[in-house]
């Protein structure tokens, strides 16, 4: 879990006894670096889709309508702005 998110890359796997720092048991992590990355992961919108892989840096339950990484786009016009409703 390279961005601390709690969803693990799914091209990364570490065999051990135990659970090494820094894995996690998830690995449906869809974008696991770059600056979007702790807020991209499947369900991060739920208003907008409660299991698509898509990012919400506001906190706001609704997804960025121009990600980056290839995510699915939401309705979240100001992704940096919770008070801003979707679809300005």
């Amino acid at each position: 879990d390279a961005d601390g998110d709690g969803f693990g890359s799914p091209g990364t796997t570490q065999m051990s006894c135990g659970q090494p720092a820094g894995y996690v048991l998830d690995n449906t992590d869809c974008l696991d670096s770059g600056p979007s990355g702790p807020f991209t992961f499947p369900g991060a919108a739920p208003n907008d889709d409660p299991v698509a892989c898509m990012t919400d840096v506001d906190g706001d339950d609704y997804g960025d309508d121009a990600p980056t990484g290839g995510v699915t786009p939401g309705t979240d016009c100001d992704d940096t702005n919770a008070s801003v409703p979707p679809g300005c």
